[in-house]
């Protein structure tokens, strides 16, 4: 009986002891599980594409920020190849260069411009790495990318009026230096006017010189206007006469492939304003248009 009674004890002590790594083993596999589930979880929720290749580049996987980015489905994406995405504006070796990177099992990062379904091109920052299995063989790739067209449009902007507001401090230093000369010629153009009689020989050459330095002041009052260096002088005038003696410069502001109609309307009202503001109005509205276009 002693006997028996120690092995019952030493089975019943095995038994509660498999009984203990089962409950153990459960409580890993539930908390793993969890773990799956969160994980799971933030991926769908994330905001950046994540997608899933096979070594070939076909999609086993793409979470709903991808759907939202590119316009394909997972339906439409599973068993494609990223290539879908291509947009033909990177040459073939940036693509040699990164698929040489993450094949030797590094990672790789840098921006694509991409195609949308619907034939639409975004800026995608991204990040491709290669999943490993428990031998250290590359089984997977991994892209998480984010859409950066906005960025990248307001990265543009800001570099375009950058380089306009250079653009425009050149053009009034330039202005500025042109009008000093403009002064001396017309003054003495006047003084030369006012020495010679109308029936000289120079009288109209002299008149011809005068007529061309005021056309000329006019150009760099433009050019004040465009670079916003001009001080308010409002005065009465005809906006139409503005117009007819802008048209030739607003066409040089416009490609050769748009057409610009002038199409006046009579009798308007004088007002009160500063010409060198309207031209800069006028200015502004044919360079927006231009770039509408």
């Amino acid at each position: 009986w002693q006997d028996a009674e120690i092995s019952f004890v030493e089975a019943l002590a095995r038994h509660v002891e498999l009984g203990l790594m089962k409950i153990r083993l459960l409580d890993e596999q539930m908390r793993v599980t969890s773990e799956v589930r969160q994980l799971a979880s933030v991926v769908e929720q994330a905001t950046e594409s994540i997608v899933l290749t096979d070594i070939k580049g076909h999609i086993k996987y793409v979470n709903p920020a991808f759907e939202g980015i590119t316009g394909y489905t997972a339906d439409e994406a599973l068993g494609k190849n990223l290539r879908i995405l291509k947009s033909g504006k990177q040459q073939t070796v940036f693509y040699k260069e990164l698929w040489e990177t993450i094949q030797q099992g590094r990672t790789w990062d840098g921006r694509f411009i991409n195609r949308r379904k619907d034939g639409t091109e975004y800026y995608e920052e991204a990040v491709i790495f290669p999943v490993k299995n428990s031998a250290g063989q590359i089984v997977n790739y991994c892209k998480i990318g984010r859409d950066i067209t906005r960025e990248m449009e307001l990265e543009q902007q800001l570099q375009q009026a950058q380089k306009m507001e250079a653009v425009g401090t050149l053009a009034g230093g330039v202005a500025h230096d042109f009008n000093n000369l403009l002064t001396v010629i017309n003054g003495y153009a006047e003084l030369a006017l006012m020495r010679l009689g109308s029936d000289d020989s120079s009288y109209q050459a002299i008149k011809a010189i005068k007529n061309a330095g005021k056309r000329a002041e006019q150009l760099t009052s433009q050019l004040l206007a465009f670079s916003r260096n001009q001080i308010l002088k409002p005065e009465i005038i005809d906006v139409n006469q503005i117009v007819l003696s802008m048209e030739k410069m607003l066409r040089r502001l416009i490609n050769e492939d748009i057409r610009m109609e002038t199409d006046l309307s009579e009798n308007l009202p004088l007002i009160k304003a500063d010409p060198v503001q309207i031209e800069q109005i006028l200015t502004n509205l044919v360079i927006n248009a231009r770039d509408a276009v």
